[in-house]
């Protein structure tokens, strides 16, 4: 039999995707490449209602054009609230504490005469399967208690559940021995590490993850600005092999906004955390998430959210036009932006950003960096790969380096990132 796993959304939905593939490969399932799948799971998301709206046409696409297959819907957007929404499906998996045993259970029932090849396989056994890429990524904890007001995620994945230091130990060790030589570690509030049942905190982790392993390049999907503490910044610092790239998400650059979404910061906590990163770590590169057009935006809340964006000099800028979810808080409140505004200025700010990106990424020409290569184009003979700083890099090469990590001088600006030479 043969499947295909189609996945949307964050790094916490790429890692349960890649769990899916380990489980299918289990009952001696293989990727369907060209050839009709008997089976289909999408991993949808529903952190917005853009989100939504793909993960909805990816389901109808899958359903239309692999009629005879058997569909699985997992992930956020196969939660109850959403199910009315949903085609025809042959198994639901919502993401929450029980999506692995419902994983096992609706795999268990469509595939009788695929049983897994190891006896009672938990969740903590198997290793996400990455296919084609140099990047692994791996999930610590599940769930969230901040209770953001824009935020529908932890009514869908509940409380902060942590993976035991062992358990995500064991996964990184093979997952190095699979050959993947960076490992972006992740969650749902990754930061929050410990508070979920682990009896350490994520510096303690961390800290063990690299005495541990051979791991060559380390990285952390997100935190919040709480989260950058002196014990974290100890360990980030005291290696090279823990890449100085921080994502720190903004949301917005008004008290006044912030203080309605919830976030638990000010604008100048924001700024302490990245001056604390910036002391500690080595020319570290910030990369962000911001909402615009929350409920009860002015003009001068998303200029102030312009001028901080400026001050820091973010390399990257992931910008939502805010989607109002519902359920939750900010979907009732006042004050709902026209949707020409919020256009406009999601315009605005994506102009900025790469206005910022360039700017980054032109004062760093002539430096020596090193480049994880993750893909070749035998038509220009080019290689590209990201280097310490998550900054896209592309350079002449060829078909050997992939998978290698070359040390390269950067050399120029290019749409998504820098050019370089090697070195």
């Amino acid at each position: 039999m043969r499947y295909i796993v189609h996945v949307l959304g964050c790094k916490a939905n790429q890692y349960e995707a890649g769990v899916l593939r380990e489980m299918l490969a289990e009952r001696n399932l293989s990727p369907a490449g060209e050839e009709e799948p008997d089976l289909v799971i999408v991993h949808t998301c529903a952190v917005t209602a853009e989100a939504v709206r793909k993960s909805r046409r990816a389901l109808c696409q899958a359903r239309r054009k692999h009629p005879r297959a058997r569909l699985i819907v997992s992930g956020c957007m196969a939660a109850a609230r959403f199910q009315p929404e949903l085609p025809p499906a042959d198994g639901i998996v919502p993401a929450g504490p029980l999506w692995h045993p419902r994983a096992t259970e609706i795999l268990d029932r469509l595939l009788p005469d695929h049983p897994p090849q190891t006896s009672s396989p938990s969740s903590g056994t198997h290793t996400a399967e990455f296919p084609g890429r140099t990047r692994a990524i791996l999930k610590i904890q599940d769930g969230c208690r901040m209770r953001c007001s824009y935020c529908i995620v932890p009514h869908l994945r509940g409380g902060p559940r942590d993976r035991s230091p062992e358990e995500v130990i064991a996964e990184a060790r093979r997952m190095v021995e699979r050959g993947y030589r960076e490992i972006v570690v992740s969650g749902i509030c990754v930061g929050d590490y410990g508070s979920g049942g682990a009896g350490t905190d994520l510096a303690g982790l961390l800290e063990r993850l690299l005495r541990e392993t051979r791991l060559e390049r380390l990285r952390l999907s997100s935190l919040h600005p709480a989260e950058i503490t002196p014990r974290l910044l100890a360990v980030w610092g005291s290696t090279r092999r823990f890449m100085p790239h921080v994502h720190l998400p903004l949301q917005s650059g008004s008290d006044r906004i912030l203080t309605a979404m919830r976030r638990g910061y000010s604008t100048a906590d924001y700024l302490h955390a990245v001056a604390r990163a910036r002391t500690a770590l080595d020319d570290p590169s910030f990369t962000t998430d911001i909402i615009v057009g929350f409920p009860g935006e002015t003009d001068e809340d998303f200029a102030a959210t312009l001028d901080l964006c400026r001050h820091v000099g973010f390399t990257r800028m992931h910008v939502f036009p805010f989607s109002p979810r519902p359920g939750t808080a900010a979907a009732r409140l006042p004050r709902q932006l026209p949707p020409e505004t919020i256009r406009e200025r999601t315009r605005v700010l994506r102009e900025l950003a790469r206005e910022l990106a360039r700017t980054r990424i032109a004062g760093l020409q002539g430096r020596r960096v090193e480049v994880l290569v993750e893909t070749f184009s035998p038509d220009r003979s080019l290689c590209r790969g990201h280097d310490q700083r998550y900054i896209e890099v592309t350079f002449p090469g060829d078909a050997a380096l992939a998978g290698a990590i070359v040390p390269v001088i950067l050399a120029g600006t290019t749409r998504h990132g820098a050019s370089a030479r090697c070195a």
